[in-house]
């Protein structure tokens, strides 16, 4: 289970990027929020994201700028010399295990309400 949720981090900080505020006073709390995103990603969708003309201004270079300063200073001097990825690995695969539990309830002994008018869609058999 912990193995899909960490899968699952980086696209709920993803969300919670484009549904914060964005402006200076919140350059720090949006680095600190995306601790599973590269500085490379939070930069990609910054400068993609178009916000609502009636409700929010546009992400301003400056903003985008100090979120890559201070995610660059807070992964280090190596993280340039990391492979980046902008994109997940979408050819991931889980196995998942769903427990059957067989019902004592018989179907042939249901019957349908002809309130429902199923006729047409049900046969008995």
């Amino acid at each position: 289970m912990e193995e899909i949720l960490s899968v699952l981090k980086p696209i709920t900080q993803a969300v919670q990027l484009l549904q914060a505020r964005k402006s200076m006073a919140d350059v720090r709390s949006t680095v600190e929020m995306c601790v599973d995103l590269s500085a490379m990603q939070v930069c990609k969708i910054l400068n993609m994201y178009t916000p609502s003309e009636d409700y929010e201004v546009k992400v301003t270079k400056e903003f985008i700028h100090e979120i890559q300063k201070l995610m660059q200073e807070r992964d280090g001097p190596d993280a340039n010399k990391k492979p980046h990825n902008l994109l997940m690995d979408t050819k991931m695969i889980y196995a998942v295990h769903f427990d059957f539990c067989p019902s004592p309830i018989r179907l042939e002994d249901i019957e349908v309400p002809e309130v429902l008018e199923l006729e047409g869609f049900l046969t008995k058999i």
